[in-house]
């Protein structure tokens, strides 16, 4: 499956414009194998730390449960997007990635990836931003997205 190649190859970017695109990004959507077949995706804050994918979540739910019964995930992300009327086109930044989802129990990865959380959203609050993180820690679950594959694609005009 990972050796498809994307049909207009020259809006591909390079592994490291992915990457750049990646932490540049905040919201995304995590698609998880659902019930009787069907696909399940969930629009989702995340960050991009250490070469994964973080999402935090509630401890319970049907993206939980699915997670449980198959890791298999793709998560995506439309970076930056622009309609061009005039051209009857768009321009955007986007990736979509593949991997395996896996449930953070150790603390110190927890704490650094919580950590990102605050200085991503809050970057003008963040000791308002840490103290609510103290305070919620010990419930939020976080979902790492551990990648096998992930293509980046842009077109700017």
């Amino acid at each position: 499956m990972f050796d498809r190649q994307m049909v207009k190859i020259k809006r591909q970017l390079s592994s490291e414009a992915t990457e750049e695109l990646m932490l540049r990004g905040n919201h995304g959507t995590l698609s998880v194998n659902g019930d009787d077949g069907y696909p399940y995706g969930v629009p989702i804050n995340y960050v991009y730390v250490d070469g994964a994918i973080y999402c935090h979540s509630a401890g319970k739910g049907y993206k939980v449960d699915c997670i449980k019964r198959d890791s298999k995930v793709c998560f995506s992300s439309t970076v930056s997007e622009e309609i061009v009327e005039k051209e009857t086109t768009a321009k955007f930044e986007s990736f979509i990635a593949f991997g395996k989802a896996s449930f953070v129990d150790d603390a110190d990865e927890k704490r650094k990836v919580m950590t990102a959380f605050v200085d991503r959203l809050t970057p003008n609050e963040i000791a308002t931003g840490m103290a609510y993180l103290e305070k919620v820690f010990a419930s939020v679950n976080l979902i790492k997205v551990t990648i096998e594959d992930v293509k980046g694609k842009a077109y700017l005009g």
